[in-house]
């Protein structure tokens, strides 16, 4: 719905409701002891009206100013309740989490910090047990400016708060903390090692409230020069909090460090595209990628993965490491032709510097991957590609 209150202010309104039943298994799966579950229905209803709310005022030409507020709603999928049991690799390096005497699944332990099996399943609890919907609130307030026809500049304060977040507990959750790996941690026959071993079962709960709050900016500065119209565009994002409120753990914040999900928030993220337009045939562009460093993942004495090195050259004790990630800068250019027509070829190096990634002592949990983090870093170097399309 549009409501123009005046001729330089525009409101605008939009309403939503959803409604989600149970989910109906059809077949029988099998629990962690190889027990038929029986079909039927699974999880609870869930439904939810949301709306959003926003308006526009353009005093003159030049400037324009923004904002919204709304709601949001998120059901549960069919695979956070019902996804049978599946084999999920290796944990990272923990310490054994049972530590009660007498405890069968002590047996299974293994000396010092080691790796152990992880399982997935979904949560499929009815009643006070099922899975909530997930819920947020959003607002953001900023403004535009276009003093000129050749530069555009907009700003953007945004805030994010989540409430019953469908996550699984972390590893760090279930491995350091006995009342979670008390619950969640058991013998598992593993049909591999045609062996017991001890695994941690990952299961879909409502986890965690979270609160995001941060700056976009977008500006765009365009002129022509004699080699042809330069464009020059700069985006990004200055992250002001990320914080989420875990039980058993309080507050976390991730803004240049990692939470207890193994997760970083980046303080800055931004992109430089500088663009050359010299013919109607013929353009190339130059982008910078730009990230902050952050605080690497912390190494704790118990986890022997660091020894000290003693002045003879010998090995000593375990030691605890709080190191940084350095800052990550990759340049990227292309360059597109089309003189024939309608076939445009596209040409480019990917990491033209061909810059490593930056340095983190993170694994990837099973130690397939080591020395960099490749969720946030591309190890591949630098990549060439070409590109043709030809519209008919």
């Amino acid at each position: 719905m549009e409501l123009p209150v005046l001729k330089e202010l525009k409101l605008t309104g939009s309403l939503r409701y959803d409604s989600y039943g149970q989910v109906d298994k059809k077949n029988v799966s099998y629990d962690i002891n190889n027990k038929p579950l029986a079909a039927g229905k699974l999880g609870e209803e869930v439904a939810k009206a949301t709306y959003k709310l926003a308006f526009q005022y353009t005093p003159s030409q030049q400037v324009m100013v923004r904002g919204s507020y709304g709601t949001g709603f998120k059901a549960p999928t069919m695979n956070n309740i019902a996804d049978p049991l599946k084999n999920a690799g290796s944990s990272e390096f923990f310490a054994c989490p049972i530590q009660k005497a007498g405890d069968p699944r002590t047996l299974y332990c293994k000396p010092g910090a080691s790796e152990y099996g992880l399982l997935t399943n979904g949560n499929p609890a009815t009643g006070a047990g099922a899975l909530k919907a997930e819920e947020s609130k959003q607002a953001s307030v900023g403004i535009r400016i276009e003093p000129s026809n050749s530069l555009s500049i907009g700003l953007d304060l945004w805030d994010v708060k989540l409430e019953n977040q469908i996550k699984t507990l972390s590893q760090d959750h279930l491995f350091t903390h006995p009342d979670l790996a008390d619950k969640y941690i058991s013998i598992y026959y593993d049909p591999i090692q045609k062996s017991n071993v001890l695994v941690a079962t990952q299961s879909p709960v409502n986890l965690a409230s979270s609160h995001y709050r941060g700056i976009d900016w977008d500006s765009t500065f365009r002129t022509a020069t004699p080699l042809g119209k330069f464009m020059l565009n700069w985006t990004g994002t200055y992250m002001l909090k990320a914080e989420k409120d875990v039980p058993g753990s309080g507050v976390e914040k991730s803004i240049g460090r990692f939470d207890s999900y193994n997760d970083v928030t980046f303080r800055v993220i931004t992109k430089l595209v500088f663009s050359l337009k010299s013919s109607e045939k013929l353009s190339n562009s130059l982008t910078v990628n730009y990230r902050t460093g952050y605080h690497d993942k912390p190494i704790t004495a118990a986890g022997a993965v660091v020894r000290e090195v003693r002045a003879d050259g010998s090995i000593g004790d375990p030691v605890a490491l709080q190191r940084d990630v350095k800052e990550y800068v990759t340049l990227d250019y292309q360059l597109k032709a089309n003189y024939v027509k309608n076939l445009t070829v596209t040409a480019g190096v990917k990491n033209l510097l061909n810059q490593d990634p930056p340095f983190s002592v993170r694994n990837s949990g099973g130690g397939n991957q080591v020395g960099y983090d490749g969720r946030y870093a591309d190890p591949l170097g630098r990549q060439f590609y070409l590109v043709a399309g030809y519209k008919f």
